[in-house]
């Protein structure tokens, strides 16, 4: 009965352990040319995601029917290239969650970018994010106000979700 009991104690020690899932994805900006707006699928590499199949997932030996919770703990933007580059030419940025069967929702937005930033945090709409890591595909859209930098400008945007799976 010892042995039951202090199993039982380090699985409910697990209930609600939460882990993090970071994503990048890149994408240039053609300099001198006429832009208005990032095209809606500008970061290719958030256009079908599977946080499931990532590794983080994988460590934690966690399925995607295991999922209690998924939230956005950040949203970042951040110029790679040129070294001295900015993101002056971005107005504003909005990206939203997509997924079939799911409205579509904002996630995170920046309504002001100072002009001589070359990192953003953008402001988190704290959705709950289950319901599209569950479903076969994800998808981060993009909406912003822009104009074309002087030159090739290289933006990475990171996220870092949160998950919290239910173990048992």
């Amino acid at each position: 009965m010892t042995r039951w009991m202090a199993a039982a104690v380090l699985a409910a020690a697990g209930c609600g352990a939460t882990f993090d899932v970071t994503q990048k994805s890149s994408t240039t900006v053609p300099g001198g040319g006429l832009l208005q707006n990032l095209a809606s699928g500008a970061f290719g590499d958030f256009t079908s995601l599977d946080l499931s199949s990532s590794q983080e997932f994988k460590n934690q030996g966690v399925s995607k029917d295991q999922v209690d919770s998924v939230k956005i703990k950040r949203f970042s933007l951040a110029v790679t290239s040129p070294p001295d580059g900015t993101l002056e030419f971005l107005d504003r940025i909005a990206f939203s969650v997509t997924a079939d069967g799911q409205t579509t929702r904002r996630v995170a937005h920046k309504d002001s970018i100072p002009d001589a930033a070359r990192t953003v945090d953008l402001d988190l709409d704290g959705v709950e994010l289950a319901p599209y890591v569950t479903a076969p595909k994800m998808s981060l859209t993009t909406d912003s106000t822009a104009h074309a930098p002087s030159r090739d400008t290289v933006l990475e945007a990171t996220v870092v979700f949160t998950v919290e799976p239910n173990i048992f």
